[in-house]
Formats: C-alpha cells, structure tokens, sequence
C-alpha cells in the first residue's frame, strides 16, 4: 500500500514538532526553575513521536520493500551513521582538547552506536541511536508479520495487543538491568507504528476522535502527576506509568496531526526544518551539556537558548548537504 504524498503532509509538520518538543526537554533542564525543569519530563515525548513516525513511514511502504534486506539494511545504517559518526569526530575532539581526558571504555561503544545508557559526556541523546538501529534490525521481521496478517483483522489486533503489553513485561523480566533493557520497549513502539502504517487507510480522521485523543493525552499525564507523587523512583512509575503515559501521549499527537494538518501544505521553512530533524537531534546536545556547553554564556537563559538553536541549526543544515551529497556518491 502507498498513500498519495499529499496525504502524508502532516508527518513533516508532526516531524518539525517533534525536534521542537526535544530542544524544548532539553533546553528547560538547564534553566534553573524548577517548574520548567520539572515540565522536560513531558517534552521528552518527542523521542516517542520520532520512533513512532519511522515506525508509521515504513509501515506506509509496499511490501516491494523490504524484499531485498541487505540493500535495506545498507541504505538505512548508511542514514544513521555517516550523520552521527560526524558528529562524534567533532565531540571527540572537543573532549580531549577541554577535558584532556578520554575514557575509551565509553568512547567505544559510543561510536559503534552501540552505548544504549552508558553514553559519553556531551552525548546523553544518542541512547535513541541505539534503539532505533534495534528498530531496523527488525523491521523486516515485523514488516513480514504485518503483510501476512493485513487482511485479517483479528490476527492484527492480537499482535497489536501483544506490542502492547511487551513493555511493561520487559522492566520485570530484566530485573537488574532494568535501565538497559528499557533501550528495547521503543521497538515496540515503532511495530504498532508500523502496523497503523500498514492499515492507515481504514483508520478514519476525523476532529471529534483527534478532540477525544487530546482529552485522553491530557488525562494520563494528570494521572503520572498523580503517581509521581506516591510512586516515584519505583519500576512501577519510572518504566510502566511513565513509559505507557509517553507513548499513549505520542499515538494521541500522532493522530492530532494526522487530523489537523492532513491537507495543510508544510511551508517551505518546515519542510526545511523537517528534513535536518535528525541533524538537529546529533548535534544540538554538545553544547547544551558538554564539553562546549553554551548555557551560561550571556547570562540569560532566554538568550542562551537562542544561541544554541542558531549554531545547532547552521550545523545540522552543513552536515545535512555534505552528508547528502555522501549518500547520493553511494548509491
């Protein structure tokens, strides 16, 4: 199944949103005020959106696909690596040259996008490369789930309701390395993006469901308010109420988009944004908390951020064009 592109516009909108929802999580925690520290908590739902709109876009795909893995698998580790190992040289260099002190122990998995946790200073953001290279690495597996159970609506909702429940199994199943193992529960996520990408063509839009996701979003993140206060710092909030809480918030502004800018054209400087996403998420975290950190610069906090956004955007664009015309040389 392929959707006409004009029908997918609001995924360049939902995609431009979601990289704002993370500078925002980000940006706050170095604030200094607490009720905004506390509120990066919930911008962090932009890491859930960006896993479920993968999920969704290859979902979209014709199972033409995902019949030649290895081209696949080429093109799409291609896409994640050339973009982050250009970032890590320039964080690399950074590191030794402010803090005259390299931990190889770290820096190793670090570049081989292996490091899920256990990330390097200046790199707390990319756990998220880890878990969606697990992400690729099932797809065609979850693809060949999807294609052979897409008529049959009884088979789609059991593996819906498997996906589902998976997350909140894995944190007890994997008592001990409970922070690790949580790397995995966004691969769940992506499948039944994924899936609702496969079936999207009999899910309706409409503004009375997109007012009712709104409601509900809001709803569950009154209730984790209400388990933080009693449950906090326990497997129980941290990793099922917290988790389930993001994700359910993420499908809800999935869908609010998909209403509300269905037939809405991306401007021009969206799309721009929308297209150096991944660009921005690498590279805009080294000097919001590492070796050059800007934060603190001018002395105003409003000001800071802007700096920050103006130097991540400019370099995310030049790595975006430079690595673009990489990838166009290997194909």
């Amino acid at each position: 199944m392929i959707m006409k592109k004009d029908k997918l516009n609001f995924a360049v909108w939902l995609r431009a949103f979601g990289v704002l929802l993370i500078l925002a999580c980000h940006f706050t925690q170095q604030s200094g005020n607490a009720c905004l520290i506390m509120s990066s908590q919930f911008f962090n739902i932009g890491n859930n959106v960006f896993f479920i709109l993968s999920g969704f876009l290859f979902g979209m795909k014709s199972k033409t696909e995902f019949q030649k893995i290895l081209p696949w698998y080429k093109k799409r580790l291609l896409r994640i690596y050339l973009p982050y190992e250009s970032m890590l040289i320039i964080l690399f260099a950074a590191d030794f040259l402010v803090l005259r002190k390299i931990d190889f122990s770290r820096w190793i998995p670090q570049f081989l996008g292996v490091q899920a946790w256990n990330t390097v200073f200046g790199a707390t953001q990319t756990w998220f490369v880890t878990s969606i290279l697990i992400c690729y690495l099932l797809t065609p597996l979850v693809a060949k789930c999807c294609y052979e159970i897409q008529d049959n609506k009884k088979a789609c909702l059991t593996f819906f309701v498997f996906l589902a429940v998976m997350p909140a199994i894995v944190p007890y199943t994997f008592d001990g390395i409970i922070a690790e193992a949580s790397i995995i529960t966004p691969v769940f996520w992506y499948s039944i993006a994924f899936l609702i990408g496969n079936n999207f063509e009999r899910i309706p839009l409409q503004k009375r469901y997109a007012a009712l996701a709104f409601a509900l979003m809001s709803c569950g993140f009154a209730i984790r308010l209400l388990c933080r206060a009693v449950s906090d710092d326990t497997i129980l909030y941290d990793y099922i109420i917290a988790g389930y809480t993001h994700a359910f918030g993420a499908f809800c502004i999935f869908y609010i988009f998909a209403v509300c800018f269905e037939k809405v054209r991306p401007w021009k400087i969206v799309t721009c944004f929308a297209g150096i996403s991944f660009e921005v998420y690498l590279w805009h975290y080294m000097f919001t908390d590492g070796p050059l950190q800007l934060f603190g610069i001018t002395g105003f906090w409003g000001a800071d951020c802007v700096v920050v956004f103006v130097i991540s955007i400019f370099l995310a664009f030049v790595a975006n064009r430079i690595i673009g015309r990489i990838l166009q040389r290997l194909r």
